[in-house]
């Protein structure tokens, strides 16, 4: 076998590409026989050409990260050799359509980059739960559903509240049904309490002037008036078919007694009981808007009146407080305008489907639709599977 003797510098350290590299080659041996030039040239030939392969196949694969093919240059050395091959190379990978872009879902995207996929929203650690609408169905009873979505909120360390415009004594038949509900916010907020009533974190009442003057406008427009108390839920009126409405509703029969002891007790809002239309058209006339209490209109046929500072958003922040929550922990479940403060409270909150449009509005999701008696459930079940 012949021998090649090699005159041969080697290229200066700064020539990395091995391109570069192949051209020197060439170029600084010019005493290499003809016998093995050829194998060198079909050696490096045959490199140059399963790069530009793999070149163009990652091309394909990662549109993204496409190199400037249509701008690189072949070594001098090969120009005169192949510049045929190696343009019909160029013109082919330019004519080749670009794949379409990917969508990929974030989730599988973080995975293969590395990182962490999204994480569910936390769930929160306390869940308000209003009555009327809510937890109780039409017929004002709660639904087996409905007893059984709380129960799931519960088994998932939840805390479930009851926040209802009700009495305590109206609230605790109620809350019975279900499995360790230790607190209530009960009269719009106006008591924010623990279950045995002995441990009471808020109070709050109306002045004796406000009490006088919504007795009196409510004799002024024809209506029956019932007040709550810290006792209870009592009326100077006679029996008639409004009361015994009110009655069906709150499942507890409101107590007769005189005005005047009605305003020597210390008490939490008035209610005014009279027909539908009439009462949904209150809030309307001039009388009721300048009154230096807040107007609600809560059931059909009921309007009630309170301080300003009385809402199921203040006891809930009171009780969330006490618990070392925060807005962010909370989760309100309701139906009416007497939700809406508590809806923009909470760090999340579902308006029943079938509630009242700005109940609705102010909520920040709303509970699938399907029967009224276990919208409720439907509400929890969405919220646990986000």
């Amino acid at each position: 076998m012949r021998k090649c003797h090699w005159n041969y510098q080697p290229p200066p350290a700064t020539l990395g590409h091995h391109e570069t590299k192949s051209a020197s080659v060439l170029a600084a041996a010019p005493r290499v026989q003809r016998s093995i030039a050829p194998r060198i040239t079909a050696r490096l030939l045959r490199r140059e050409a399963g790069r530009l392969r793999r070149q163009k196949t990652n091309q394909l694969m990662n549109p993204s990260s496409r190199t400037r093919t249509q701008g690189t240059r072949m070594p001098i050395s090969f120009n005169f050799i192949y510049r045929k091959r190696y343009n019909s190379m160029i013109a082919t990978s330019l004519l080749t359509p670009t794949p379409p872009a990917r969508t990929t879902d974030p989730a599988v995207s973080a995975f293969f980059k590395g990182a962490s996929a999204p994480a569910k929203r936390t769930l929160g650690k306390l869940a308000a739960i209003d009555l009327d609408g809510t937890l109780l169905g039409p017929d004002h009873r709660p639904s087996p559903e409905n007893i059984a979505a709380v129960a799931r909120l519960q088994q998932r360390g939840i805390t479930v509240v009851i926040a209802s415009g009700r009495h305590f004594d109206a609230i605790a038949p109620i809350a019975t049904q279900l499995d360790s509900v230790d607190w209530y916010v009960c009269s719009q907020g106006a008591e924010v309490t623990h279950a045995n009533r002995q441990t009471v974190l808020e109070r709050q009442y109306m002045t004796r002037d406000d009490v006088e003057l919504a007795l009196a406008m409510g004799d002024q427009l024809g209506l029956i008036s019932l007040v709550q108390v810290t006792e209870g839920t009592v009326t100077d009126a006679p029996s008639n078919p409004m009361l015994a409405y009110h009655d069906r509703i709150n499942g507890k029969s409101a107590y007769q007694i005189p005005r005047a002891q009605i305003l020597d007790r210390q008490v939490y809002k008035v209610l005014w009981i009279g027909e539908p239309d009439r009462i949904a058209g209150l809030r309307h006339l001039s009388e009721i808007t300048s009154l230096p209490m807040q107007a609600l209109h809560t059931e059909r046929g009921i309007f009630e009146l309170m301080p300003h500072t009385v809402t199921k958003a203040n006891g809930l922040s009171r009780l969330a407080t006490h618990l070392g929550l925060g807005a962010s922990d909370v989760v309100a479940f309701g139906d009416g305008e007497n939700d809406i403060a508590m809806f923009k409270w909470a760090g999340a909150s579902y308006a029943m489907f079938h509630g009242h449009p700005n109940a609705l509005a102010a909520a920040k999701l709303i509970s699938p639709s399907g029967h009224p008696a276990s919208a409720l459930a439907r509400a929890i079940d969405s919220y646990l599977a986000q």
